[in-house]
């Protein structure tokens, strides 16, 4: 793959202070700070880093998305980039046996920035990031015009990591799903992530740019000739969280954005 700065992405694990992470095309970046007492890392954490990387990964697949004025498409880099934390989590084999039978309740995986979240809880009490955000979520789609800017400690508000929740609460969702299908085991649960990691990565590639931008890489991804053995549980997925595909036979496939890159779910490929 070849980021947007060339060949190599630099990884600056420890900036200065602050409670953040970003990625910011040239790399990316890290900090720590001392709260109640305690040295918090961002860059300590694996899900921290996916997140951050998959916002690299997004945007060398996606260029055309980073400076793109439009809501949904910043807040589905964020989810990605959650997304991206979720699929790393899924591809350790001791993690997968660990939540295979966990996946309807909290368990970690579903999770990203625990830490980071509880020292922004310590300095900032009240703030909407002193919450992990979470994959396991009943959130609903509405207009971002219909949620409060601000809000508590893992509340939906109109920000666009809060409101990536949506998105990828349909992964996570997904990923269930099949996984139900397919069998109880960590294997199964592996190749359930995989293919809900395979789709999202081609339906990102081919979703056309709108500002209802979470419905149109979910109609990519059940429009896939590979999808086709797994499009209800696709459609259930998105309709949970208030994102209707309609049926896959009432819309045909629209042209695609054209990218000469490697191809991204190689980016992504889980190990078995």
């Amino acid at each position: 793959m070849r980021w947007q700065s060339g060949r190599s992405l630099a990884l600056r694990h420890d900036r200065g202070v602050d409670l953040n992470a970003f990625y910011n095309r040239a790399g990316v970046e890290f900090f720590h700070d001392d709260v109640s007492g305690r040295r918090y890392y961002s860059g300590a954490s694996t899900d921290v880093v996916s997140h951050e990387v998959g916002h690299a990964i997004l945007d060398a697949v996606r260029a055309d998305l980073w400076d793109l004025n439009l809501f949904e498409v910043d807040a589905f880099h964020e989810a990605f980039g959650d997304c991206v934390a979720l699929l790393t989590a899924l591809a350790d084999p001791q993690i997968r046996t660990r939540v295979a039978a966990q996946l309807d309740h909290a368990n970690g995986v579903e999770a990203t920035a625990e830490q980071l979240a509880e020292a922004i809880q310590l300095k900032f009490p009240g703030h909407n990031a002193g919450a992990p955000r979470h994959a396991l979520n009943r959130f609903r789609w509405d207009l971002p015009a219909n949620l409060p800017a601000n809000g508590g400690p893992g509340a939906l508000i109109a920000e666009p990591h809060s409101f990536g929740q949506i998105f990828s609460g349909c992964l996570y969702d997904l990923i269930a799903r099949l996984f139900r299908a397919a069998g109880t085991t960590a294997d199964a649960l592996g190749e359930a992530a995989h293919t809900a990691g395979a789709l999202l990565a081609k339906g990102v590639r081919a979703a056309q740019v709108s500002d209802r931008f979470f419905r149109a890489v979910g109609r990519a991804m059940i429009l896939l000739p590979e999808a086709k053995p797994h499009r209800e549980h696709i459609r259930a997925a998105f309709d949970a969280h208030g994102l209707a595909l309609g049926s896959s036979i009432a819309f045909a496939p629209t042209a695609a954005l054209s990218f000469s890159g490697p191809l991204f779910d190689e980016a992504l490929e889980l190990s078995p």
